[in-house]
């Protein structure tokens, strides 16, 4: 049996698709293949069936539409837990985040460094130090321009106050990248952005916490990344065929059958923008995102690709109904 390290809910505005993910780890010495089911709020929602060699990880992510915020229980696999999902800041890629390491928490009361990104700012981080060091993992390199703090729920005195920032591709070799000192949370559960400069991917972050506010401890419920970029809805459909060329560049598809397959459909959907026939773009859109749900369930397109097509399909869906 495989076993699922975390679940991590990536914020969602209200009226949106969500994405929940889990990182699962065959800790087996033989290759095998298990069959995940997805729970949300009580309800099946899908299943998807993942190939692991003995030592490998992946992460497995599912979608759920129109979800509200607030707190929901989800289950993956044979994990249960409660998640609170909220406005995220613009470009979160915190769901990239592989891994994430504090070199001292407090496992006795649950306050972990994976609380940091679980999406939820009633956790929190515990250190039993007034310093500290973070460091995440990403799945792939990222250049991270703007990150967030959130203030945990007590004792202002444990708020970090003075950090360093910085990135790596080899986790020994770093390159500072942004530096704070004298930082004030004002009110708990507060989450403040900071802003650098930056156009360097690196696939490790690294938080050197030198000072906190006063207190013995130190504490935060929630750390985001953000590359920043932030989609602005399409005004038609050759903007979502751009996004099929990008993204095929990328490697989001499995085989060029795939992207060549999208772009085709969205010429014929093109043709009728041209027209003005409203209803018809909407239909053609409909059959679009239906094909975009067989590429996904046939695994010949990247979650990420997926779910920024089928967000700007619905976006261009409601425009022309």
């Amino acid at each position: 049996m495989f076993q699922t390290s975390r679940i991590t809910a990536i914020k969602a505005n209200p009226g949106t698709d969500a994405k929940i993910s889990a990182t699962f780890t065959n800790f087996g010495s033989t290759a095998g293949q298990e069959k995940i089911d997805f729970y949300f709020d009580g309800d099946f929602v899908e299943s998807k069936t993942i190939k692991l060699e003995p030592g490998e990880n992946q992460r497995v992510t599912f979608t759920v539409e129109n979800v509200k915020s607030g707190t929901h229980e989800v289950q993956i696999g044979h994990l249960r837990r409660n998640l609170q999902l909220y406005d995220s800041i613009p470009g979160d890629i915190t769901d990239e985040v592989e891994s994430i390491h504090a070199d001292e928490d407090y496992p006795a009361k649950g306050e972990i460094d994976e609380n940091l990104i679980d999406r939820n700012d009633k956790s929190k981080w515990l250190s039993h130090k007034n310093t500290a060091e973070i460091t995440m993992k990403l799945f792939q390199p990222e250049a991270v321009t703007n990150y967030s703090f959130t203030s945990a729920n007590d004792f202002p005195g444990r708020d970090p106050q003075d950090w360093t920032l910085y990135g790596s591709n080899d986790g020994e070799n770093w390159t500072k990248l942004d530096v704070q000192s004298g930082v004030k949370f004002e009110e708990r559960f507060q989450r403040k952005i900071f802003k650098f400069e930056n156009d360097e991917k690196y696939s490790f972050y690294r938080f050197d916490m030198t000072k906190n506010s006063g207190e013995r401890n130190t504490q935060l419920a929630e750390i985001a990344l953000s590359n920043w970029i932030d989609n602005p809805p399409p005004s038609s459909s050759a903007d979502i065929i751009e996004s099929v060329q990008n993204f095929e560049k990328e490697g989001a598809f499995t085989n060029s059958q795939a992207a060549h397959a999208l772009r085709v459909h969205l010429m014929a959907v093109q043709r009728f923008e041209e027209k003005g026939a409203g209803e018809k773009v909407a239909k053609h859109l409909n059959g679009f995102k239906q094909l975009l749900h067989y590429q996904r369930e046939d695994e010949l397109i990247s979650e990420k690709a997926y779910s920024r097509l089928k967000a700007d399909t619905d976006y261009l869906i409601k425009k022309y109904q």
